[in-house]
């Protein structure tokens, strides 16, 4: 992560994740993403290859390097889970995993 600060949930557990920090994920687990701070930066490692194919299919392709100026798709909840479950992924209903305070 390099700007804000998130709380992620990953087996069973809720990491305070700022700036510097470094997450694991292993495939096939339960995790949620909170952003606690107004904005939150990182990058996404992700592999064996495969994910970034829900990105294409979610998303639309960057026409500049920058923010878009212009308005864009945004994906429903039904094409999100559809896009999901295309790729075997199970949606589960959130819980609140959140720290304490």
């Amino acid at each position: 992560m390099t700007d804000g600060e998130w709380e992620v949930y990953v087996n069973d557990t809720v990491h305070l994740v700022t700036p510097g920090c470094t997450v694991w994920i292993p495939r096939n687990t339960a995790h949620s993403i909170f952003v606690r701070s107004k904005r939150g930066r990182g990058f996404c490692v992700v592999t064996p290859a495969g994910f970034e194919k829900f990105f294409e299919d979610m998303g639309e392709p960057a026409t500049v390097p920058s923010m878009p100026t212009h308005q864009t798709r945004d994906s429903s909840v039904e094409e999100l889970l559809a896009g999901g479950q295309a790729m075997g992924w199970e949606f589960v209903e959130p819980r609140p995993r959140r720290l304490p305070g």
